[in-house]
């Protein structure tokens, strides 16, 4: 239903299995969450941020580990001007390996003025990225494309992983 536009019935349908579910497994509703705060945060044509973070918190509440929730959620508070509060989201799953999370970091610490920080985590980005293309370019070719077009700062490799993407 999202993805035909259909964003108030989409969103009926994933409270309707919130409401639904009765196993005690927090995967399920975390999921469910999440698509409701990529619904409202990024698929309808006028973001309701402040509703797609609610979903991305609740996502998080559910299961705390839920890196791209976290990231997603990063990006809100960036965006809301709640740099601040980047870290506390994304320092429990600094450890999960996931480049994007360095890279959020990196570029709150920019912000901040915090210039060392940033290049450790840029450097963690940056390694993290490269290690995944290694193993799944195709997979991975638009996330890096935009890691290196934003703050990776390489027009270069942005461009070859953007026509990676492109050719398939």
């Amino acid at each position: 239903l999202a993805e035909l536009r259909e964003f108030d019935e989409a969103d009926r349908m994933y409270i309707r299995a919130l409401r639904q579910y009765q196993n005690v497994s927090p995967f399920g509703v975390a999921w469910v969450c999440f698509q409701l705060g990529s619904l409202w945060g990024e698929l309808i044509s006028e973001p309701q941020l402040s509703r797609a973070a609610r979903w991305y918190e609740r996502a998080i509440e559910y299961l705390p580990a839920y890196v791209k929730a976290r990231v997603h959620l990063s990006e809100i508070y960036v965006s809301d001007g709640r740099s601040e509060e980047v870290e506390g989201v994304l320092l429990p799953v600094v450890s999960s390996g996931d480049p994007e999370v360095h890279w959020r970091l990196a570029d709150v610490m920019v912000a901040q003025g915090r210039h060392s920080d940033a290049e450790e985590q840029m450097q963690a980005a940056r390694s993290g990225f490269e290690a995944l293309l290694a193993k799944h370019p195709l997979a991975f070719a638009d996330h890096g494309a935009e890691f290196y077009s934003g703050g990776g700062n390489d027009a270069a490799r942005a461009l070859e992983l953007a026509q990676i993407g492109r050719a398939h």
